[in-house]
């Protein structure tokens, strides 16, 4: 995969159909592997193309779960309730 599908932004990826995004996730997956495995074996001459293909893979997922919510697919995540401060207890005396 060349350095400009890696530098898709969110709002290009958003342009896309689902089947697309998954095919670039495998795809980023799969290049992603093969750095994790030349990187162990071998000095690799990107170490920033990691970096760089992590973020994207986080990017495509997020992507591909909005659309997977706004198709239904998948239920979004509930709101937290935030917790109410405990008021300290005074020393017993």
């Amino acid at each position: 995969m060349d350095i400009k599908e890696v530098k898709m932004s969110a709002k290009e990826l958003r342009s896309l159909s689902l089947e697309e995004l998954k095919e670039k996730w495998e795809a980023l997956e799969e290049d992603l592997f093969n750095l994790r495995f030349q990187s162990a074996t071998e000095d690799i001459q990107d170490p920033a193309g990691m970096r760089m293909k992590r973020r994207a893979v986080a990017r495509l997922l997020t992507v591909i779960r909005e659309k997977e919510i706004e198709a239904g697919l998948r239920k979004p995540k509930p709101k937290r309730i935030p917790r109410r401060k405990r008021k300290k207890k005074s020393p017993v005396k």
